[in-house]
């Protein structure tokens, strides 16, 4: 948790892949699958690692803004 009270997580959604999910203030935002651990710094820059869906695929960081990717 960051001061202004944002949580980030990883959690296994239905479709039976891992998102990365902010929560704050009450509301739960998906930001993605194929993530796996995050963090979150006071600004609410979530970082993590995300692998892509293809043979050999490498595993790479990912960082998020409010804005978007």
């Amino acid at each position: 948790m960051n001061k202004i009270g944002q949580v980030v997580g990883v959690g296994r959604a239905p479709d039976g892949e891992f998102h990365r999910y902010i929560w704050q203030g009450g509301r739960l935002t998906d930001l993605g699958e194929n993530t796996e651990e995050s963090d979150i710094n006071e600004h609410g820059l979530v970082v993590g690692t995300h692998s892509f869906d293809s043979p050999g695929a490498e595993i790479h960081a990912a960082p998020w803004t409010p804005f978007g990717h």
